[in-house]
């Protein structure tokens, strides 16, 4: 294996990181693995060899949240279809990270996808979006190789400042334009949606002072606001549910394990 390693004079920030090792690839396929985050050994082995067998123009696998007292498992299996998989990824940037996904190569050059440079938080959703949008053939793994590391406090996605905000509007403002320029207007209240969850996000981010200069955001989308908050409770109880389904799971666990200890200290 070569390791060629290309730096930048200066910080230009995470989308042009991802630009330059791009633009120096050479090979069939292509992944982004960030610097404060970590893999398994055989990672990129079992990403290759399923490319390789289904011809992928990009191959997904599961991930670990790491926390400093333990892993969650994350799965990110796709949606049956491409529209749904457009769908999911515009509301909620579900699959929207580009370091769990291993892609070929031709998909980037042969149509022009790249980050914008300076937009560093949603980068991966505005390259995402193209992709998944172009790709024909697209496999998943049902194994988590990636560790995503989320105690590091000095990582971007740990800021919340005005161009953390910035970028987060950005990431609308491509959305709509992608939408414009490639006649996908079924997905226009998917792209509505996407605002008002970022704008009540951000104004639940930012201190009360600051509120009045987003609060005109997306004002022109607020006729579909019932509809917006029917959809988002709806998503919201179903987390609850899980949630709670979860813990009752346990729970039962516990009573078991509770009930096999009791009898044997009380057959003891």
């Amino acid at each position: 294996m070569t390791v060629r390693i290309v730096e930048h004079k200066i910080n230009r920030g995470s989308a042009a990181v991802r630009n330059t090792a791009m633009d120096y690839a050479t090979g069939d396929y292509i992944i982004h693995i960030d610097s404060d985050d970590y893999v398994e050994p055989d990672l990129l082995e079992k990403m290759y060899s399923k490319a390789v067998e289904r011809g992928s123009d990009i191959v997904i696998i599961d991930y670990w949240n790491s926390y400093l007292n333990g892993n969650k498992y994350i799965s990110m299996k796709p949606s049956e279809t491409k529209d749904e998989i457009l769908r999911s990824l515009i509301r909620h940037s579900k699959n929207g990270f580009l370091w769990n996904k291993l892609i070929r190569r031709d998909l980037l050059v042969q149509n022009n996808v790249h980050c914008i440079e300076n937009v560093n938080f949603y980068e991966d959703y505005i390259v995402m979006l193209q992709l998944f949008y172009v790709a024909r053939k697209i496999e998943y793994i049902p194994c988590a190789l990636y560790y995503y590391v989320k105690y590091n406090e000095k990582s971007y996605n740990h800021s919340c400042n005005e161009k953390v905000l910035s970028d987060m509007i950005s990431s609308v403002s491509f959305t709509f334009d992608f939408i414009k320029e490639n006649n996908l207007f079924d997905f226009q209240y998917d792209a509505i949606y996407r605002a008002l969850n970022i704008k009540f996000g951000i104004m639940s981010l930012v201190q009360k002072v600051y509120r009045k200069k987003y609060d005109a955001l997306y004002l022109d989308f607020y006729k579909y606001r019932v509809r917006f908050l029917l959809d988002w409770n709806q998503s919201f109880l179903i987390n609850v549910l899980f949630l709670c389904v979860k813990l009752l799971f346990v729970h039962i666990l516990f009573l078991l394990d509770l009930k096999k200890m009791l009898k044997r200290l009380t057959n003891g």
